[in-house]
């Protein structure tokens, strides 16, 4: 399954910082899943570390462009951004602020 932002990619990431065609996930004879970069100019990351090859496993998060992605039955699924953010504000104490 190869990524990128060419539309003869299987997973098309519409992202001027995609290349073309960016990365490929391969499925080994074990049944394990591999991602290779491509040589892609901005990198491929897999748990926020430049990659030229991963074995990936369905706790893994895959970052190409500005896109993430998941593991899930065989397949990288794009993380969706659901908007909800939650912080608690503290005071230089560490105690929540009120």
């Amino acid at each position: 399954m190869r990524i990128g932002r060419d539309p003869d990619n299987e997973v098309v990431v519409p992202d001027l910082g995609v290349s073309r065609h960016h990365a490929e996930l391969r499925r080994s004879d074990t049944g394990s899943y591999e991602l290779v970069d491509l040589g892609s100019h901005n990198g491929t990351f897999v748990n926020g570390r430049k990659i030229s090859s991963a074995v990936l496993t369905e706790s893994d998060i895959v970052s190409i462009g500005h896109c993430t992605f998941h593991l899930a039955e065989g397949e990288l699924r794009q993380l969706a951004d659901s908007g909800d953010v939650t912080f608690i504000a503290r005071d230089e104490s560490g105690h929540p602020d009120t």
